[in-house]
């Protein structure tokens, strides 16, 4: 019987391929939108800062969810929320500073003027991001839970079955031990 079993994709695999096609979608859609309206930026400036700026989003991603496995949402905890919210406005500053650090060193939008203060940018994106980031992090977060749900149910059902299996062994035994003696006369 053949038991070698293949070895599943990592996670981080998944979500870096994940983040990277959103990442994408968003560089080209802010290029090509912006283009076809006729505006001038530094393009290829302008690409890599908008995929590059989801690089924060992929790195906390494995952290979210090891959060959200370990202080549990729920209503009886409301020091749980308290985490969350915390962990979520860090990530969000996390992400604010990387993206206005991308916009001092690239300068994609202007690149005939010099980009204003890094605080200045840092406040702006982080002020202006507050939405989407609590939105990704409550996406990664129930994600992450529907995932957990579905590798604990896999591995019920496996263990369920191992049980009947064994049930049933246990049953065909007894069976033979009850038929076996009619045969000794």
């Amino acid at each position: 019987m053949y038991s070698g079993s293949v070895s599943p994709t990592p996670r981080w695999y998944w979500i870096s391929a994940i983040w990277l096609g959103i990442g994408l979608f968003d560089a080209t859609q802010t290029v090509v939108v912006m283009r076809s309206e006729g505006m001038h930026h530094a393009w290829t400036a302008l690409f890599f800062a908008t995929l590059l700026s989801w690089a924060t989003w992929a790195l906390a991603t494995p952290f979210v969810i090891r959060i959200g496995n370990r202080y549990p949402l729920s209503r009886s905890r409301p020091g749980n929320w308290l985490i969350h919210l915390v962990t979520c406005l860090a990530t969000g500053g996390v992400y604010a500073a990387w993206t206005a650090g991308l916009e001092r060193v690239l300068n994609p939008w202007t690149p005939s003027a010099a980009p204003g203060p890094f605080l200045q940018l840092w406040l702006s994106k982080f002020t202006n991001s507050i939405v989407a980031f609590s939105f990704l992090y409550g996406t990664i977060l129930l994600i992450g839970h529907v995932l957990d749900s579905r590798e604990r149910l896999a591995r019920q059902q496996m263990e369920t079955a191992r049980l009947n299996e064994q049930l049933s062994q246990a049953q065909l035994n007894a069976l033979r031990r009850q038929i076996e003696p009619h045969f000794l006369f």
